[in-house]
């Protein structure tokens, strides 16, 4: 399993970087870093990427971190573990002075925001199957994909998914298709 790479030492961290709530990094640079192209004391630590994984980083040593993985272990006086990963409560990986929680792996693959899929919700895709419910819900579940019917239509099945996973997922670390239903919080 690939693991995030590991933060420098706590105090390092504490010495070179501080929290900003005036940069979307969360981050600003505490002293003049050496070789870091003249960046001054203050200014924002990190920068977004315009391909791959929309996260903020920041390069110190000659090495790039995650400027969410930084913000949390500062906040929170410890360093992240790199076993351990920080989760975007609202799922903005864009904005990191939102709220950043801990989590598992698999908690984090819950928060995930859906991917394109051609009925547009998450758990739910087309079969042809069954022309008159052609849509399933398929859900994975401690690492098991289980199946859980056909519908008629998109919207009727992700509906019910997101009953589904509010009653077999943990609600706090999933992001639903109708967030609402999280009002009605069943744990």
């Amino acid at each position: 399993m690939n693991y995030p790479k590991p933060l420098p030492p706590l105090e390092e961290l504490q010495e070179v970087f501080c929290l900003s709530e005036l940069w979307p990094s969360g981050l600003a640079w505490k002293i003049n870093p050496a070789k870091q192209g003249g960046k001054k004391a203050g200014s924002p630590a990190g920068s977004m990427p315009n391909q791959g994984p929309r996260y903020w980083r920041v390069k110190y040593k000659q090495k790039n971190y995650q400027c969410h993985r930084i913000r949390w272990s500062l906040l929170n006086n410890r360093l992240i573990l790199p076993e351990e990963y920080v989760d975007h409560v609202d799922g903005n990986t864009e904005e990191n002075r939102n709220e950043l929680r801990v989590v598992t792996l698999s908690q984090n693959q819950y928060n995930r925001s859906r991917k394109k899929s051609t009925s547009g919700f998450r758990w739910v895709v087309y079969t042809k199957t069954y022309p008159k419910k052609p849509w399933r819900i398929m859900m994975k579940i401690n690492g098991k994909c289980e199946y859980f019917g056909y519908y008629a239509n998109a919207e009727e099945a992700a509906l019910k998914a997101d009953e589904i996973a509010v009653e077999k997922l943990n609600v706090d670390y999933i992001r639903l298709n109708f967030p609402e239903l999280k009002l009605k919080d069943k744990r």
